[in-house]
C-alpha cells in the first residue's frame, strides 16, 4: 500500500514533465515554421507589410512563449502561480483572436486596392481544353 502513493507521484511528474516536453515542442513547431515567411525575411529586411501584422506576430510569440511558461510553472508544481497568472493568458488570447481579425480586414483591403477582389474567371476560362471566352 505504500508504494501506490509514490507510483502516483512519479505518474503525476511524469506527465507535468511530457506536458512541458510538448509545449516546448509546439513552440518549436510554431517558430521554425514562420522562419522561412517571416523571420528570416524580416531579419534580412526584405519583409514589408502593414503594422497589424507585426503586431500579431508579436501577439502571437508572446502568446506561444506565455504558453511554454504556462507548462513550465505546473511541471514546477507551482500551480497557484499558473492560476494566478491565467486571466493574463486569456486576455493575451483575446487581444490575438482581435489581431487575426484586424490583420485579415487589412490584407483582404490591401488585395482589394491592388485589383485582387475582382470577379474571378469563370471556370470555361480556367480549364486548358476549353478556349477562354
Amino acid at each position: 500500500m505504500e508504494a501506490m502513493p509514490a507510483v502516483g507521484v512519479d505518474l503525476r511528474t511524469g506527465s507535468r514533465r511530457f506536458h512541458l516536453l510538448m509545449a516546448g515542442t509546439f513552440m518549436l513547431i510554431a517558430f521554425a515554421g514562420f522562419t522561412p515567411t517571416y523571420w528570416a525575411r524580416l531579419a534580412s529586411g526584405t519583409f514589408h507589410a502593414p503594422p497589424i501584422v507585426h503586431i500579431h506576430g508579436m501577439l502571437m510569440f508572446f502568446w506561444t512563449a506565455f504558453y511554454f511558461i504556462q507548462a513550465g510553472w505546473v511541471a514546477a508544481g507551482r500551480i497557484a502561480t499558473h492560476r494566478a497568472w491565467g486571466l493574463a493568458g486569456i486576455s493575451l488570447f483575446t487581444a490575438l483572436i482581435c489581431s487575426i481579425i484586424a490583420t485579415k480586414v487589412t490584407t483582404l483591403r490591401l488585395d482589394d486596392a491592388a485589383g485582387f477582389g475582382g470577379r474571378p474567371p469563370s471556370w470555361r476560362c480556367r480549364l486548358p481544353w476549353q478556349p477562354c471566352c
